[in-house]
């Protein structure tokens, strides 16, 4: 008796479980519609080593059910960028579109520089509220003992290791960014059949290291394969970091890129970093990117860098 009321049981069961599937694939769910405020979307970045454009990009954020009408060029027109040192009214930007990394920019004559000075980036437009945001260019850290070796390893492709020392200013908070690249060779056959030989600047990814990773002062970065660092754990101190990576080139002579970062600009290139390895992670959690645009999203951010050739 005890079997046939079992039976029975797991019968009713199977089909009040069929009946809901059935329910639920024919079913409609009415989803109430979203409330969106465009605003407006800046990228600007000014290095204390730019010499003839500093750019910016001003596009919108979009609704999901937004019309979006060119996904190739979301810049939009009629915006007014201008560039405040302290109260000075610095540059206004002009709309080109034709300078890489944004659609608004300004020749400059020489280097910018303006380390320790403060500078704001305001943006309008007549469809959307006023933008701005302020930042202050970092002093440069200069570096010592620059060492280069050779390395195998077992797990993986790196066979390269840089080493470097320099002495982290106390009582602030400082945040670096590294990129290192060699001149790899290039061979090709053009439509004449001529072969044209050359060499272009290939960046070792600093920014897919693991292990690196793993320590602290380390997080990825979304420019240039490069590594970002925080001095949260060694502040005012001397600090040698190594760094591993796969040479791009059958060369030991690399191009050494240290820059000095404002705290926003090491917010939002690890955002941005997290963000797109989540993207491409179903299991991932969403990480939100960071930004500093006052009534917008983006960032303006600034950052010195020193350039030294290592052989």
């Amino acid at each position: 008796m005890y079997h046939n009321i079992s039976a029975i049981f797991a019968v009713i069961i199977l089909l009040s479980l069929t009946s809901c599937k059935k329910d639920f694939f024919n079913s409609t769910i009415d989803v109430p519609p979203t409330s969106h405020d465009n605003r407006l979307a800046v990228s600007a970045f000014i290095s204390d080593t730019d010499t003839s454009y500093i750019v910016a990009d001003v596009t919108q954020t979009y609704d999901l059910d937004d019309y979006i009408p060119n996904l190739n060029n979301l810049t939009i027109n009629g915006a007014e960028v201008l560039l405040y040192r302290g109260e000075e009214l610095l540059y206004t930007y002009e709309r080109t579109g034709v300078h890489p990394g944004g659609g608004y920019s300004i020749p400059i004559s020489g280097a910018f520089g303006g380390t320790g000075e403060t500078f704001k980036l305001v943006v309008k437009h007549p469809n959307f509220n006023n933008t701005e945001a302020t930042q202050t260019m970092p002093r440069a850290v200069a570096l010592s003992d620059i060492n280069f070796r050779n390395i195998s390893s077992e797990s993986d492709d790196r066979n390269g290791e840089l080493k470097f020392t320099f002495d982290d200013p106390a009582g602030e908070e400082n945040y670096y960014e590294i990129s290192v690249s060699q001149q790899a060779p290039y061979t090709y056959t053009d439509e004449d059949g001529s072969i044209i030989e050359g060499f272009f600047e290939s960046h070792a990814n600093l920014s897919n290291e693991d292990d690196l990773f793993s320590d602290p002062i380390f997080a990825p970065s979304f420019r240039s394969r490069a590594t970002l660092v925080a001095d949260k754990s060694f502040d005012g101190k001397q600090k040698t970091l190594v760094i591993p990576f796969e040479k791009t080139a059958n060369s030991d002579e690399f191009t050494l890129y240290w820059r000095s970062v404002t705290k926003e600009y090491y917010l939002y290139a690890r955002s941005l970093a997290l963000n797109s390895t989540a993207a491409s992670n179903p299991f991932s959690e969403p990480v939100t990117v960071f930004t500093n645009i006052e009534n917008g999203v983006g960032c303006f951010c600034l950052r010195t860098e020193l350039v030294y050739e290592v052989e």
